[in-house]
């Protein structure tokens, strides 16, 4: 494919990773049934495009490569919305969250826990589907995408539907390490609780 693009527009389109292929790899394993929507998990694991980065013209190009070269997905059929389910381990009755194909434990709830409820349409329930898969693999989640688009509104209701607590850090190029590893707490009377 990069031979192919790197011809005609003198530039590399993307750079391929063993890191990225490892993953695509590790997702087909737990996920086999995904072999039909190879396209989709290219996309979401081994690249993403940059529109202020590329000319508008570069995910058509390797949109049609990958087709040429028979990476495509298969018709999928629409899933159903998300729904609490019950299996019995051991003595306990584990509940889990069940959206797609996927199934992931539900939280104990606490303090944190969102009341975000969105509408259910099938880009959401993919993209829920997509997320769980990753959280199953134990993998980074990276949610890119302009401001109001609902990445934070899409991890809200993960957090409603899973009873999980959910918190946020805000980011910026001010952002230090020590911002995320420590909790600041100001007037605390006790001995060693002021500062970090």
């Amino acid at each position: 494919i990069r031979q192919d693009y790197i011809q005609p527009h003198g530039i590399l389109p993307f750079p391929l990773t063993t890191r990225a292929l490892i993953r695509m790899v590790r997702h087909l394993e737990m996920f086999p049934v995904d072999k039909g929507k190879l396209h989709q998990l290219f996309w979401r694991k081994a690249y993403w495009l940059d529109d202020k980065i590329h000319n508008p013209a570069a995910r058509t190009n390797i949109n049609n490569l990958l087709e040429a070269v028979g990476i495509k997905d298969l018709p999928q059929k629409p899933l159903a919305k998300s729904c609490v389910v019950s299996e019995k381990v051991g003595q306990l009755n584990q509940k889990y969250l069940s959206v797609g194909e996927v199934r992931y434990p539900l939280g104990k709830g606490g303090a944190y826990v969102s009341n975000t409820v969105i509408e259910e349409v099938q880009q959401n329930l993919e993209d829920l589907e997509w997320i769980l898969k990753d959280m199953l693999l134990r993998e980074n989640i990276l949610l890119v995408g302009e401001a109001g688009v609902g990445k934070n509104t899409i991890e809200r209701y993960l957090s409603h539907l899973l009873n999980y607590n959910i918190l946020f850090a805000g980011m910026s190029g001010e952002t230090k390490v020590s911002d995320l590893h420590t909790y600041r707490s100001f007037g605390e009377e006790e001995k060693g609780k002021t500062g970090d």
